[in-house]
């Protein structure tokens, strides 16, 4: 039989990837949002030695970024269930809807973070920092150089992950008309697109980069070049592969429990051996423990933990709710940071100790604002998103909420019209 057209119920396909479909991801997200944590306290507390069973443990510490691999991995995975959905049923989600909780998931908390950031930093009050506000509101800062980090280190990733967003459905859309509706032909295309769209990116960029001011592309060794959404498509596609197979391949679909187990205890090793083995920041290049390795690793944890015993013990209610607070934490753990580690404490404590104590300090109140933000922001918002029935309808209510009711009305007769002749 072929695994493309057998039968819905047994491949599970449907549109929701919660948790109760998913178990032990959101507890995956949250690990990762830790690792990174970890990752940027050993650096801001001065990178002290660490010896604890013969290991300088700040040196696994400077690897810990893995986990925005982690990250990327998870939405890859979780994000591309609908669109394999379309492509073997020919039901595609309403990308609309999709839009709109895309939209909901990552801006109001990041818009947060980016407005109170931006307006205590002197350098926004100037025309390139206006520009560079402007291009961090949209999630295009890693297209100018200058901005690439953002107005905080980690919102380079946020930034990624919003430009995936918007290429995942143009990309599954381009895959299956040239694979001609047929999931592994579909599969094939998509894999290829994947393979030659960063090589595409760095080519017209490398063109281009002489006649743009210095501030986007100041040079061929730029990082807009060299680490765009494009080059970071692998990471994503990973992910999109191990969600396809989880669907399509009979032999996964019968896998028992303790299968599952032995294929997240090798994720376990693989993880492991990439953070023991590269050097900081290497699970984003092409090499030995960078791609694929760092991805396979990643992509073997994210595919087993569902069917797992380790996914029963990631979806344990603390590891759920450090995953639904992961987001806040991901984005206001470096302002908690430098404001802690900017007072007089650590220098009376000592490198070593600050990076425990302050370190706790840290985490604790970063924990403490995402946790306030995910009940009295994400979480609402994301309920509000979820009772839209398009785009339209979201801005109108939002238009509505700012007082600019003529407008709202207006945006409702054209999309009632777009309706009508559709």
């Amino acid at each position: 039989m072929n695994p493309a057209t057998l039968n819905p119920a047994r491949l599970n396909l449907t549109t929701d990837t919660s948790r109760q479909n998913e178990p032990g991801l959101d507890g995956l997200r949250g690990i990762a949002a830790l690792l990174v944590f970890v990752y940027h306290l050993r650096w801001i507390a001065g990178e002290p030695r660490l010896f604890f069973a013969g290991i300088d443990w700040q040196l696994v510490a400077k690897r810990l970024d893995i986990g925005v691999c982690l990250f990327f991995i998870l939405s890859g995975y979780l994000l591309s269930k609908p669109f394999w959905v379309g492509v073997s049923t020919g039901r595609w989600p309403d990308l609309s809807r999709y839009a709109v909780r895309r939209f909901a998931r990552i801006i109001p908390a990041y818009w947060l973070v980016l407005w109170m950031i931006a307006a205590l930093s002197p350098s926004t009050y100037t025309m390139w920092g206006m520009v560079a506000f402007g291009l961090q509101l949209v999630g295009l800062h890693t297209f100018a150089d200058y901005t690439y980090l953002g107005c905080v280190p980690v919102l380079w990733s946020i930034g990624t992950e919003m430009q995936y967003y918007a290429l995942l459905p143009l990309l599954f859309l381009l895959a299956n008309w040239i694979g001609r509706r047929k999931v592994w032909l579909t599969a094939l295309a998509l894999a290829l697109i994947i393979a030659l769209i960063d090589p595409a990116w760095r080519f017209i960029a490398v063109q281009l980069a002489p006649h743009l001011p210095g501030h986007i592309i100041p040079d061929t060794q730029s990082r807009v070049i060299s680490d765009s959404v494009f080059y970071f498509l692998k990471w994503f596609g990973a992910g999109i592969a191990a969600q396809a197979a989880r669907l399509f391949l009979p032999l996964l679909n019968n896998f028992s429990r303790i299968q599952w187990d032995l294929v997240f205890v090798l994720g376990i090793v693989a993880f492991a051996t990439v953070v023991a083995y590269s050097s900081e920041g290497q699970w984003r290049s092409i090499s030995r423990w960078g791609w694929p390795m760092s991805a396979i690793a990643s992509a073997l944890l994210v595919i087993a933990s569902p069917g797992s015993h380790f996914g029963m013990w990631l979806d344990s209610p603390p590891l759920r709710i450090l995953g639904n607070i992961s987001y806040g934490i991901y984005l206001w753990h470096w302002p908690v940071l430098t404001a802690v580690f900017g007072g007089t404490l650590p220098d009376r404590l000592g490198p070593g100790l600050a990076f425990f104590v302050c370190g706790a300090i840290t985490l604790a109140f970063t924990c403490l604002i995402a946790w306030l933000s995910h009940l009295s922001l994400e979480r609402p918002v994301i309920a509000w998103a979820k009772r839209q029935t398009g785009a339209g309808e979201a801005l109108r209510q939002i238009l509505v909420f700012i007082g600019l009711r003529k407008a709202a009305v207006q945006a409702g007769d054209k999309e009632a019209a777009f309706r009508a002749s559709h």
